[in-house]
């Protein structure tokens, strides 16, 4: 399972890059599962730009760990893990190999609207080539460079208890541990 990443030299506009879709829900048989989708793209010497956005009207969003999260989890360089949760607020916890970061390490926009697939929230993340140097000792990501990782749609409240991803090949989703989202395909930075 293999993404392609484009490596720009300015940011372009969002509606030229590819799409990627939440579309897996290995644990919901029937249940709710929100449509969920992602643009990413690498500029080059500055850093990851992520879009993320859910459609669902009334996220739950109470400021704890059962919220409605968008979730980019990354192996950018290495074995180190990075994790950004995002809920209707903002960046809720940003967490490297488990341990807890400050938020504002990652400077994020919120966002919400209305389009023909209904009604949406989400978020606009900038992962900065500094911060990535200070985490994995890289300071520009070359093409063909390959990163870890997976984007998840998650919720523990019971009321619409979910969890999506990008990746999970049918092994995956027979081993899906919500509590873990250890299910990890691959980002490859392309030159177009």
């Amino acid at each position: 399972m293999q993404q392609a990443i484009s490596k720009v030299k300015v940011l372009p506009p969002m509606d030229s890059m590819p799409v990627m879709k939440v579309l897996r829900y290995p644990l919901e048989r029937a249940d709710f599962k929100p449509f969920a989708q992602a643009r990413m793209c690498y500029l080059d010497g500055q850093g990851i730009f992520l879009m993320m956005w859910s459609f669902e009207v009334q996220p739950i969003c109470r400021g704890d760990d059962n919220d409605s999260f968008l979730i980019f989890k990354a192996q950018v360089a290495g074995e180190q893990e990075i994790c950004i949760k995002v809920n209707r607020q903002g960046v809720y916890r940003f967490t490297v190999n488990g341990w807890e970061h400050s938020t504002d390490e990652i400077p994020c926009k919120m966002f919400t609207g209305e389009d023909l697939q209904g009604i949406y929230w989400g978020c606009e993340l900038f992962i900065t080539n500094s911060l990535l140097k200070s985490i994995y000792g890289v300071t520009n990501l070359e093409t063909g460079h390959m990163i870890k990782g997976n984007i998840f749609k998650t919720c523990d409240d019971p009321t619409f208890r979910h969890h999506g991803c990008l990746f999970c090949s049918e092994e995956q989703a027979e081993r899906f541990d919500p509590a873990k989202l250890d299910n990890l395909g691959v980002f490859e930075i392309v030159d177009y």
